[in-house]
């Protein structure tokens, strides 16, 4: 571990204090290049977030070549440099919910996110509020407050990861496929995007009932009941972070080391650890990650 060296990929500077709040360590890179990572990272005096754009399913791109997962990551951290210090929980899902909407409507898309749910611009993040001394948990962003895990992973997407796993082991096992050939062109990941398109009806879906429902920041009504949220006690050591880190711990070089081990052992993330999609070549990692640890 000690051998470690991923600074040279950190794409974000950050001063050691924000307020109260002392920076400690942060982390931010994008699988594939800074232009198309959709995670993002934020702190003021008042808040502190990590921002992560779902993965595009999109063909929209903006006049500068964004994606609907970095626009949505854009549109959330400029929302929260801007919210009142002592804003609620359920105003800040307001000002983050118009924040896309209004992009909607200001680029003739309302219609369009309307009828096709997949095209809608999607983002988790894990926002703290020093005003209010909470961690706002929207969607699949994680945190580590004084060394306890808090995740918030959906069932749909484990169901997903289960089944793309499954395809590939028959896929394996017929000799359709080689791990090498899997990095070139994942089938699994394949098989299941019709789906992952599909799910998307499935975000701040408005029947409580419904069981793989769950919340994003996506212009429409979130469900406060699907937001988690930690009480932070005073002097706390606190991480947020991005799904892009399969194992969170409580350092940045941890987390690193961890997520290095995953890449070597399980690159394609089909068997200790199951996701929607692996390492590709090229890649730095198989998901963009955001890493920020603060004392509070």
């Amino acid at each position: 571990m000690a051998d470690l060296d991923f600074t040279s990929l950190n794409e974000v500077s950050l001063p050691p204090h924000c307020g109260t709040m002392q920076v400690l360590e942060y982390f931010l890179c994008g699988k594939c290049s800074p232009l198309q990572n959709e995670d993002d990272i934020f702190v003021n005096e008042h808040f502190a977030a990590v921002v992560d754009g779902a993965t595009s399913k999109s063909p929209y791109r903006s006049v500068d070549g964004k994606t609907s997962g970095k626009l949505a990551t854009t549109l959330v951290k400029q929302t929260i440099e801007n919210l009142k210090p002592d804003v609620t929980l359920s105003e800040a899902l307001e000002s983050l919910r118009q924040s896309i909407y209004q992009f909607y409507v200001a680029h003739n898309l309302l219609s369009q996110v309307k009828a096709q749910p997949a095209q809608r611009f999607t983002a988790s993040a894990v926002i703290y509020s020093v005003a209010r001394q909470e961690i706002w948990q929207i969607g699949d962003c994680q945190c580590l407050i004084n060394g306890v895990l808090h995740q918030n992973n959906k069932l749909i997407d484990e169901l997903m990861a289960a089944a793309r796993a499954a395809f590939l082991e028959v896929a394996l096992s017929l000799g359709e496929v080689t791990l090498d050939s899997l990095q070139q062109h994942d089938v699994g990941r394949d098989f299941i995007l019709p789906f992952l398109q599909r799910q998307a009806i499935l975000q701040n879906h408005p029947d409580p009932k419904q069981p793989l429902a769950f919340a994003v920041l996506d212009g429409f009504k979130v469900d406060v009941a699907k937001v988690k949220v930690w009480p932070v006690p005073k002097d706390a050591i606190i991480v947020l972070a991005s799904d892009g880190y399969p194992q969170l711990k409580e350092s940045l070089q941890a987390s690193e080391a961890s997520l290095e081990h995953l890449l070597k052992s399980d690159p394609l993330c089909m068997h200790e650890y199951k996701s929607t999609k692996g390492l590709k070549v090229g890649q730095k990692s198989f998901d963009d990650r955001a890493y920020l640890k603060l004392q509070v």
